[in-house]
């Protein structure tokens, strides 16, 4: 499927939904097995983030690697189809400005089939000027989701530390993105999230198996539907 030629090839994955391969890094943004089908699986329905919502705490969330926002926009669409009893504050992280205006456009490649609900929540996302873009997100009960993008590299940037309750770790592969994946990066993410943090990701290598302990994280492996067996959830260690 032709693309935009900056971004790369769009690729159709399991489930419809598109995603698109990086001519730099070599690999998709999203799990070909189904972009919104992992994000909804392994991010939503694979974490507390259901129970959570239904709770009076305001909750907070880190979406490591915005990508083509398909894991920033589940979150959003599974909280505004709740009760709305808690506030959200989203922080995604992206390195690749390009796909942060294509997807505040409305017009990105990569949107077709979406939801007019996820790209009135996509378009509401607005220029600081100062390498943000903020989102305002209103639930009928008068709750409200913000939503800030960082344009930046992760790996050399100072997180806010707003004491995450769930991140989202879903940076390109340990091989071709090791910096995310390290020790380091663990430490420097568990430093920014509450003692009650869920961490999820799509990866069970041995590096981020190692990285996250020595990051102060002990994780388990969890059941991936597909023809991926595992995916890791991780705690931070007592």
């Amino acid at each position: 499927m032709k693309g935009d030629k900056e971004l790369g090839v769009l690729v159709k994955t399991a489930d419809g939904s598109l995603t698109i391969r990086n001519p730099d890094i070599d690999e998709e943004y999203h799990s070909t097995a189904g972009a919104a089908f992992e994000s909804l699986e392994l991010y939503i329905r694979q974490s507390c983030w259901l129970t959570a919502i239904e709770e009076a705490q305001d909750l907070r969330v880190l979406d490591v690697g915005l990508g083509l926002g398909y894991n920033a926009l589940t979150t959003i669409d599974s909280w505004m189809s709740g009760s709305g009893i808690c506030n959200v504050d989203m922080v995604s992280l992206e390195v690749q400005e390009s796909l942060v205006r294509h997807l505040a456009s409305g017009t990105a490649p990569w949107i077709e089939g979406w939801s007019s609900q996820w790209l009135t929540w996509a378009q509401s996302l607005k220029e600081q000027g100062d390498g943000t873009w903020v989102a305002q997100i209103h639930h009928t009960s008068g709750k409200v989701c913000h939503w800030t993008v960082i344009v930046g590299d992760s790996s050399k940037m100072e997180l806010p530390a707003k004491g995450f309750h769930f991140v989202w770790q879903d940076a390109f592969s340990p091989k071709k993105n090791p910096e995310l994946w390290s020790a380091h990066w663990f430490s420097k993410l568990a430093a920014v999230c509450d003692k009650s943090v869920e961490l999820l990701t799509y990866s069970v290598a041995r590096v981020v198996k190692d990285g996250l302990t020595e990051g102060g994280w002990d994780f388990e492996r969890i059941p991936a539907p597909g023809k991926k067996k595992h995916w890791l959830k991780a705690r931070l260690s007592p």
